[in-house]
């Protein structure tokens, strides 16, 4: 961003060296601020009276006349202003919600206007096409939106239709009376939608901003005002040198820091009777900068922040200010506890977004809850993210997410390549999970009461009779329902005392059935006494009998204690002999016992003996498995010890390239051995110390050239180029309409000879028996049968518009290309005569197969279809693979592995795919991110010991993926000062050449390795051990660095 340092009483200043500058008075109207003029009373009271109607604009952008309620942006309003009027071109971004559209309008265009600039309306690139214009009429849709809204109401829209920046500009000048000089300032509003609306016309940017150039250069007093969201910013990055001044002037708008938007809050009330009490103003702006944050430990924390989103406190003022009794004059902090609860407000604010996304998507608000509760805050009660996809955003459709963008209530930005979404302030978190708990319980409430009502509906239905009336447990939560609720609904009170009355009357019915039963049960118990009566005097009767029958007993009981008197000595004998052989049992069972215990114990001792024989052998497993760690531990300690030594030596190599030459090679040089032990991880560091000991110490242009290499032959972009497979030819083509041959030997190439052919050529195809194919911006093919013979070569016409891309089946003898026509067309080469021709809309790249069976088409919308031909039925499409989100731009098979196919886009995005042709599958094994545009070119190496990728475009840079090692940083080669467009590996592998977008061809080495070798060759000596020892330590064993010096 430029420099601010204008005041704004500058301003004026430079505006009298703009009027210098265009040597011309300047025509426009001045317009006076309020704060300039001269007022009235009766004018001070009507904007007084309007300020307290409306003091606050709430979530609504400010609009222009609107500045006397506008406070808190003088500083960057002045700032803006400077720029504005000290530079043609000026970039105002933003976040979403940080209140870009209410500063254009209520203060930065009204301070323009007192600066003698004229301001047209404010447009966009974006509108609703007006009645009666087709779109397919309309030769730039982002110019024509444009013109549309700078020329407001009653003009000639299909006029608009085909005309430039520059000639409205010329025309609205002569409609207004106006010189050539007097200053305009076109401001330009959401200039996202440049890169959101309209993706099918993407092709129309470039042009909008070749206009908008244009304009610049032919007006020099205009001035074009951008504005657009932070994280559109990276894509502006390939049409910023399309502008004069490249669009370096720019301004970040920043939140509301505290003292900015104490103003904010206070300055509103300025004219007005109402005041901020001592401290309120103040106690609420740090109630808006709290949020939480999650510590390291997992905790939530409540911290003060740095900024206040400026919708967030126009929600909350205007809350308050609404809320407030009529006769207020002072707001307190009592007012502040009672209406100004800022949970309480975006509580509100959060709820009516709620509704505006069910009524315009019809989404379900549960659903939008659910939504905000488990994808926007996380369960430790912090902002989540939430990624967005083609139609949904984790489950929600993306139109009611724009919704909630649009009332700031969400932001998105983009995060490698892909747009997230979060709450714009942690400040919501509280009031939404607040909001979705009261509305989960209203819900429950109303649900009871809908049960209800179909229940007294269906009751009634059946003439209300015992049908459909209520158990008495439901009865009962009914009627805690109705007193809670304090329903007032009659039908449903009708049905709850029904349903009382028919329970109070089956409880009667009950208590009869029971009495009954008692009075049963009675007559019962009555016979059953009778018969127990009945029962006692036949048992006295059967007692006497029984007195009787004992005393016979008791005689027979005499006579039988005499015999048993004899039984007794006779028993007492036999107990003598019992003890006798009881006493020899026990001795016998004592002596059994002995023996059982000394079998347990020898039992015991060999059951010890076993368990510490596997003890030991635990313990010298164990001792083995400890010393396998500890040496792993060691090896994995002195690898990463060796890895972080190739980045270092890597460094000190530089440092030492002015003070010791030789010490500096040697370095470098073991900086690659130690990379290359250690799987390349530092490939790029060391590869890069290399490239610059060798380019300031071993470079003399004449044996050892400096790296990269740089040929000018060409007069325009180089569009392709390629080596000779079996050879030393090298061949380059470009917009300047020349076909170049060169050699290529010892790493370097001269140039032999030229072809002009009759248009520029947009894409070639070298094949390896050194036929050469050539596809040009007219249309026509351009055929050579032998590289070797640089002469006479056939021309084919081949499409209506220029050819985009070729692929060449050497099975069959077919050539296929695709041009801007939107058609596809196979050409037999042998026969020279024409297969196929038929459509293939928005193509961007196509290949063949190895085996020629399958032909591969890149779309624009990121998808490559794979077909299948034959001369009777034609390309039959077999499958289609979503590979990106933007246009396919290349397609390359591996020159070694005919399943494994690259593939680029304009996103940046660099993919691998492993495909099985069988059954149609492509599964992406690798996935290349680091480029910050598209991605034109691609190679794979022909090293048979190496697995290269390399990749190049708008970026400026080529990277070197190693595809062994895809988690190794890439090699970034840089050089070129425009696009890479095309590339080609020598055929040894050691180097690579780029077409640039400015007719220069650049040629690197490819491996660190190509370098260190050459460093042995300029070496007297290998480290010492004192210089081991002094840079890399004892840690790491002494070693030859160069063994044969």
């Amino acid at each position: 961003m430029s420099a601010r340092t204008k005041t704004p009483a500058s301003s004026s200043i430079w505006m009298n060296i703009l009027k210098i500058l265009t040597s011309k008075s300047i025509g426009a109207r001045r317009v006076n601020s309020p704060g300039n003029c001269g007022v009235d009373g009766r004018l001070s009271k009507m904007v007084h009276e309007s300020i307290k109607k409306t003091p606050y604009v709430g979530p609504r952008p400010f609009e222009r006349g609107e500045h006397n309620i506008f406070f808190g942006r003088d500083r960057e309003v002045s700032e803006l202003l400077s720029l504005i009027i000290s530079h043609q071109t000026v970039l105002l971004f933003a976040q979403s919600g940080a209140g870009k559209s209410s500063l254009v309008n209520a203060m930065l265009i009204p301070q323009l206007e007192e600066e003698e600039l004229y301001i047209p309306p404010v447009t966009r690139v974006k509108s609703i096409l007006p009645e009666g214009i087709d779109a397919k009429d309309i030769s730039n849709l982002f110019v024509y939106n444009t013109l549309v809204g700078w020329a407001g109401e009653n003009v000639d829209y299909k006029k608009l239709t085909r005309m430039t920046i520059t000639d409205f500009l010329t025309d609205y000048r002569r409609q207004r009376q106006e010189n050539e000089h007097t200053p305009y300032v076109l401001i330009i509003d959401q200039f996202e939608e440049f890169f959101t609306a309209y993706t099918e016309r993407w092709t129309e940017r470039r042009e909008f901003f070749h206009q908008l150039a244009a304009a610049l250069k032919s007006d020099t007093p205009l001035r074009v005002f951008l504005v657009i969201r932070e994280d559109y910013i990276a894509q502006l990055e390939p049409y910023n040198d399309l502008l004069p001044d490249k669009l370096r002037t720019r301004y970040r708008l920043e939140g509301l820091k505290r003292n900015s938007a104490l103003v904010a809050v206070t300055g509103p009330l300025r004219m007005s009777e109402v005041k901020f009490g001592e401290g309120v103003a103040e106690s609420l702006v740090d109630e808006l900068l709290k949020i939480n944050v999650e510590t390291l430990d997992g905790e939530t924390l409540e911290v003060r922040g740095e900024y206040v989103e400026p919708v967030q406190l126009q929600v909350v003022c205007q809350s308050l200010w609404n809320a407030l009794p009529p006769d207020t004059q002072v707001i307190t902090t009592d007012h502040l506890q009672k209406f100004g609860d800022i949970d309480q407000a975006l509580q509100l604010f959060y709820e009516n977004s709620l509704q505006t996304a069910v009524q315009q998507t019809h989404v379900k608000e549960g659903e939008l809850r659910n939504w905000f509760k488990n994808k926007l805050i996380t369960p430790a009660g912090t902002r989540g993210n939430a990624y967005r996809g083609e139609t949904e955003t984790e489950g929600i459709a993306n139109a009611a997410v724009d919704v909630f963008v649009a009332q700031h209530l969400v932001r998105g930005e983009i995060r490698g390549g892909s747009r997230w979404y979060e709450l714009t302030h942690d400040r919501f978190i509280d009031p939404i999970l607040k909001s979705n708990r009261e509305w989960a319980e209203a819900a429950g409430d109303e649900q009871m009461h809908q049960k209800l009502r179909e229940q007294a509906a269906r009751w009634r239905a059946s003439g209300r009779g015992t049908e459909g009336i209520l158990s008495e447990a439901e009865l009962i939560e009914a009627e805690v329902w109705l007193e809670q609720s304090g329903s007032d609904d009659e039908e449903i009170k009708d049905y709850i005392s029904a349903c009382r009355r028919e329970i109070q009357i089956e409880k009667a019915r009950q208590l009869r059935r029971r009495y009954v039963v008692v009075l049963f049960m009675l007559i019962l118990s009555i016979a059953a006494i009778v018969f127990a009566v009945i029962q006692w005097g036949q048992a006295s009767r059967n007692a006497k009998i029984a007195q009787v029958q004992r005393q016979d007993a008791e005689d027979a009981r005499a006579e039988a204690v005499e015999a048993l008197s004899v039984a007794d000595s006779a028993r007492i004998e036999a107990d003598s002999a019992r003890v006798a052989a009881d006493l020899a049992r026990k001795r016998m069972e004592e002596a059994l016992a002995d023996a059982v215990v000394a079998r347990e114990e020898a039992v015991r001792q060999r059951e010890i003996a076993q368990e510490q024989t596997r003890m030991a052998q635990k313990a010298e497993g164990e001792a083995i498995v400890a010393q396998r760690e500890t040496e792993k531990i060691n090896k994995e300690l002195r690898n990463v010890n060796i890895s972080n030594m190739a980045n270092l030596l890597a460094i000190e190599a530089r440092r030492q390239m002015r003070d010791d030459a030789e010490l500096a090679m040697l370095l470098g040089r073991q900086a690659f051995l130690f990379d290359s032990q250690q799987m390349y991880r530092h490939k790029n560091d060391v590869y890069l110390s290399l490239l610059a000991v060798y380019n300031t110490l071993i470079a003399d242009n004449v044996t050892h050239p400096v790296y990269p290499l740089l040929y000018t032959r060409h007069d325009d972009w180089v569009r392709a180029l390629s080596f000779q497979h079996q050879g030393d030819l090298f061949v380059s083509a470009g917009n300047d309409a020349k076909l170049l041959r060169w050699r290529y030997a010892d790493g370097m190439l001269s140039p032999r000879d030229a072809l002009e052919t009759n248009a520029s050529i947009s894409c070639m195809l070298l094949g390896t028996d050194n036929r050469l194919f050539c596809g040009c911006v007219d249309g026509t093919l351009f055929f050579l049968p032998d590289i070797q013979q640089f002469g006479s070569p056939k021309v084919w016409p081949a499409h209506n518009g220029s050819i985009i891309d070729m692929a060449f089946d050497s099975f069959q003898n077919i050539l296929a290309t695709i041009g801007r026509d939107g058609m596809i067309v196979l050409r037999d080469v042998a026969n020279d005569s024409l297969v196929l021709q038929q459509p293939l809309k928005n193509a961007a790249s196509v290949c063949y197969s190895p085996d020629g069976r399958t032909l591969c088409a890149g779309l624009e919308n990121g998808q490559i279809h794979s077909y299948t031909f034959d001369r009777s039925s034609g390309l039959v499409r077999e499958h289609t693979l979503s590979a990106h989100n933007e246009t396919v731009n290349v397609i390359l098979f591996h020159p070694r592995a005919d399943t494994i196919v690259a593939t680029c886009s304009d996103n940046g995005d660099v993919k691998v795919w492993h495909v099985n042709w069988d059954t149609g599958v492509w599964q992406r094994r690798h996935w290349f991110v680091g480029h910050t545009g598209p991605v034109n070119a691609l190679a794979f190496s022909p090293k048979e010991d190496e697995n290269i990728l390399a990749s190049g475009g708008a970026d400026k840079k080529v990277r070197l993926w190693d595809l062994e090692r895809p988690d190794n940083l890439p090699i970034v080669l840089e050089g070129p000062e425009r696009w890479v467009l095309s590339l080609g590996f020598s055929p040894d592998g050691e180097m690579l050449a780029a077409g640039i977008g400015d007719r220069s061809i650049y040629l690197w080495p490819t491996h660190p390795g190509f370098i260190a070798d050459i460093i042995c060759e300029h070496v007297s000596r290998n480290l010492s051990k004192d210089e081991w020892t002094f840079y890399i330590g004892r840690s790491i064993e002494y070693q030859q660095t160069c063994p044969q010096r």
